[in-house]
């Protein structure tokens, strides 16, 4: 890597820490462009080379939050070959990554507000694709390698993708905002033994259903 295209990683890495900064403490709406540069100390122009807008922003940081987050969880399953296995260890990766990186746990909550807020439009599906995206890697991490290009056993894993991504949030959005405090991982295990075999024993008789495979086609 040469000298300009470090500087260049090293400006949209400004880019993206500042913005994170902010829309923890600001939050999405409140948060301008102009606010970004000022806080990664860059001119407006600099923005506008790395980011089409703030919402092309806004994607960008979600995409590497989540490629962040999902190559830990691969790393760490690899070696665990059943689905109760590695369903837990995907519930216990997302814990601890979301009590430890607060800023990026904030801002996925703010993201999906305002994807509910964007009612139609080209910036929603564009943000949202990021989110079909996440789960459609959390469906390949949990699946076998032999089951991935089979449409019934993804359309069998969907619910539980999904479970296993929104759990974590919500349990610990309501958890922090009543007691102020990121709670400890008794309660983690307390939700792995609760939920991932209820979630499995319905996928296995074939419960699950009525989620088309189309609303997460990347």
């Amino acid at each position: 890597m040469n000298r300009i295209e470090r500087r260049r990683r090293e400006t949209r890495r400004k880019i993206l820490d500042a913005a994170l900064d902010l829309f923890s403490l600001k939050g999405l709406s409140q948060t301008t462009i102009a606010d970004i540069t000022e806080r990664a100390d860059i001119g407006k122009g600099s923005f506008y080379e790395h980011f089409e807008a703030k919402d092309d922003l806004i994607r960008h940081l979600l995409r590497d939050g989540y490629d962040d987050l999902l190559g830990i969880i691969e790393s760490k399953i690899s070696t665990l070959e059943d689905l109760q296995s590695r369903a837990a260890e995907v519930l216990r990766v997302q814990w601890v990554h979301s009590t430890r990186d607060r800023r990026f746990f904030r801002f996925i909550h703010q993201v999906r507000g305002l994807l509910k807020l964007k009612v139609v439009g080209e910036e929603r599906d564009l943000i949202g694709l990021e989110f079909r995206r996440f789960v459609n890697r959390l469906i390949d991490i949990l699946l076998a390698p032999a089951d991935r290009d089979r449409p019934e056993k993804r359309q069998e894993m969907v619910v539980v993708a999904c479970a296993l991504a929104g759990t974590v949030s919500g349990y610990l959005s309501y958890r922090m905002v009543l007691e102020g405090d990121v709670p400890g991982e008794e309660e983690l295990r307390i939700l792995q033994d609760v939920l991932i075999p209820g979630l499995l024993k319905g996928k296995l008789k074939g419960k699950i259903v009525g989620v088309r495979e189309k609303r997460i086609a990347s």
